[in-house]
């Protein structure tokens, strides 16, 4: 009888403590909705605009205890897309901040309210506009008039989610259409793609995926070492959990090879951000997994790119002992156990230390098993070791809350280390240069010409951005960084003769020099100086003319270099999924 009693109690005192925190949400909703009205005039809405808005996301950080509300803006139930206002609330209950992308006068800039044509035509026009076959998907699940799911089958890596909504066009007016969702198995963009829901015409698309630019050829560079430990040496110390678990890694706050050698972190995993450990899926005491995979990441090779896992996981038995060999002097392949292990380390301490600065699951963070504290589950990050889809790079792509994250590390080829050679018998000076990242010509081959500036007869003569008007014909063309695209400077001189390319900097550091869309046509080297070193040419060839070479040493070591040994690059990776979620709120992404 007693215990009934008990239980009766905590039941009443649960009702009651849910039915208050359902108050406290009301009446925060209810605030928002007071001053959104208030300052609708300063966002120039109309009560029409204000009339059908629904919340997608309210939640309170779990840090500051301020609490988030997101509204979605909406037409006769069919939302806005990215058509958010939020608005943030102080633990008094005053507001702290508050923003607006609702579109003002919504209804009299529709152009139509109902669609044409269906949501499954929408995939096929989406996938047409990719270039692909436009298969005809099949329906797997439809979860409203407005809103379906299609099997992934063979044309995507995740099931295709396709939502109507409208969406406001370059030109101003707001067209009902087709969102798909759509991770095309075809390329690595995690695509949101919008069809015109009335003829199938594509309108416009982004990519949840963001892609990055290092400097190549070398682990992070030392100039960046003291901010980088900056942000992740409070990873350094976590609290300890009862567990075996250990892993030989760079540990933070060693960023990457280059600045420190391996050791073995026993139970780093911090016991409030994942208190069951990082090999943990259901909540309970013991791990369910023994490989790289637990609640917040699942660490794998994709060296084939198919955005799964090419099996062979590190096995760290029940003892959870991740001890992998590993030798910087070999190729990548030899190192992928390691390599693997490393990912794993790394994307598991970013989610602990973010944890506590309110990177919680309400706030959309990245875990299998919300361990029922708010949020959608099912998300941990899925981590790509020495992806096969590129080189040189790297990349993150952040559904909405409840849509894994997917985390690609590429391996990276070791053709920087070009040197431009002054060939003066009074003067050999040797300077170093970033090179093409990988699109123009990379041979051991020195090449030796003439230095000479390029000039076009425009205002602007020395940025090449038109084909040069003197003779560059068997020589080494100096262009100035600026207005064009590397890839169409360097092309424009080689199509005068010109067999090699130096771009100047107008600045002392070297930047990534992407191809654009002439880059692909590019076979002679072109290489970036510094401003310094390119001032010194240019006074050389004023005076009396400089022959320059231009060779890249092959590299000692490996070919290539892996960029899950680069925790810099990882933590880089793993920020770009904390401000998309966080951004607009966990549901919009």
């Amino acid at each position: 009888m007693k215990k009934l009693k008990i239980t009766l109690l905590t039941l009443l005192l649960g009702l009651l403590f849910g039915q208050s925190v359902f108050a406290q949400k009301n009446e925060l909703l209810d605030k928002t909705m007071q001053y959104v009205r208030l300052h609708a005039q300063d966002w120039k809405l109309t009560p029409e605009d204000l009339a059908d808005v629904v919340v997608s996301d309210q939640y309170q950080n779990a840090d500051n205890k301020m609490t988030n509300i997101y509204l979605v803006q909406r037409y006769q139930g069919v939302e806005l897309y990215n058509g958010i206002l939020n608005v943030h609330f102080l633990p008094t209950g005053k507001v702290f901040h508050a923003a607006s992308r609702f579109f003002p006068n919504l209804s009299a800039a529709i152009t139509a309210t109902h669609p044409l044509i269906s949501a499954s035509q929408a995939v096929e026009f989406a996938l047409l506009h990719l270039s692909a076959e436009p298969v005809s998907p099949r329906l797997a699940k439809k979860i409203n008039n407005n809103e379906y799911v299609f099997d992934k089958e063979n044309i995507a890596y995740d099931d295709i989610k396709v939502k109507l909504c409208y969406t406001v066009a370059k030109d101003g007016k707001v067209y009902l259409v087709w969102n798909v969702a759509l991770n095309w198995a075809g390329g690595i963009d995690y695509w949101n793609i919008r069809i015109d829901a009335t003829n199938g015409d594509f309108l416009e698309k982004n990519s949840w995926t963001t892609h990055c630019s290092f400097q190549k050829g070398q682990y992070a560079s030392p100039h960046d070492c003291a901010d980088h430990q900056q942000a992740v040496a409070t990873i350094a110390s976590p609290r300890k959990l009862n567990a075996v678990a250990s892993y030989n890694v760079f540990a933070f706050p060693t960023e990457a090879p280059s600045f420190g050698g391996r050791t073995i972190v026993t139970d780093p995993a911090d016991p409030t951000a994942s208190p069951y450990g990082w090999h943990d899926t259901n909540g309970a005491s013991g791990a369910e997994f023994n490989i790289t995979r637990g609640n917040n990441v699942y660490a794998y090779l994709d060296k084939n790119a198919n955005n799964a896992t090419d099996g062979g996981e590190p096995n760290g038995g029940p003892t959870l002992t991740f001890n992998n060999p590993y030798d910087g002097a070999k190729e990548p392949d030899s190192n992928k156990l390691s390599a693997t292990t490393n990912l794993f380390y790394a994307v598991n301490s970013m989610h602990d230390v973010v944890y506590k600065y309110g990177f919680t699951e309400a706030a959309g963070n990245f875990q299998s098993n919300n361990y029922g504290k708010g949020g959608v589950g099912n998300d941990h990050v899925l981590a790509e070791a020495q992806d096969g889809s590129g080189t040189d790079n790297a990349n993150f792509s952040t559904p909405g809350d409840g849509g894994n994250g997917r985390m690609q590390m590429y391996l990276w080829n070791r053709n920087n280390g070009t040197l431009c050679q002054l060939n003066q018998t009074s003067d050999t000076t040797a300077f170093e240069t970033s090179g093409a990242s990988g699109w123009a010509s990379t041979s051991t081959i020195p090449t030796s010409g003439q230095a000479v500036l390029v000039g076009d007869g425009t205002g602007q003569p020395t940025l090449g951005c038109n084909q040069p008007t003197n003779d560059v014909a068997g020589k080494i063309a100096l262009i100035d960084r600026g207005t064009c695209e590397f890839g169409k400077k360097a092309l424009n001189a080689q199509q005068k003769g010109a067999i090699g390319v130096v771009i100047c900097n107008y600045e002392d550091a070297f930047v990534n020099m992407a191809a654009g869309a002439s880059g692909a046509g590019v076979t002679i080297p072109v290489v970036m100086l510094k401003k310094a070193a390119c001032d010194l040419v240019k006074q050389k060839i004023t005076q009396a003319g400089v022959s320059i070479t231009l060779a890249t040493p092959p590299p000692t070591g490996p070919s290539q270099l892996d960029g899950d040994f680069d925790n810099g690059i990882i933590a880089h990776e793993f920020a770009h999924g904390i401000s998309t979620r966080l951004t607009g709120g966990p549901g919009s992404s």
